[in-house]
């Protein structure tokens, strides 16, 4: 005689996880809970590939953020300079003051 999950006399023709349906092992119910399983297992391996590029993006970020700093503070310093000894245009000058202000 076969018994269900629980230790009950297991009914021919049905499954030993779920026991009132009337389909042998695995019934339908067993194969939807093992593709949610799987589906959710997938899920969590897709974010934790997402954490990864949003950390490794925000890293990028962050060094890029700090180059546009010290290349605005290096374009504070020639334009100050050059304005001090004269030596740019002033078209020159208003470009510089442009790109620091974008």
């Amino acid at each position: 005689m076969s018994y269900d999950i629980y230790g009950n006399p297991l009914r021919r023709g049905h499954c030993e996880v779920h026991p009132h349906v009337h389909e042998e092992y695995p019934c339908s119910i067993c194969i939807q809970e093992n593709n949610n399983i799987n589906a959710i297992m997938e899920l969590e391996y897709v974010l934790e590939l997402s954490q990864q590029r949003i950390a490794e993006l925000e890293r990028c970020n962050n060094e890029l953020t700090a180059t546009v700093e010290r290349l605005r503070d290096a374009i504070d310093v020639a334009l100050d300079q050059h304005k001090r000894d004269g030596a740019m245009s002033a078209s020159v000058a208003y470009d510089l003051e442009m790109l620091l202000c974008s």
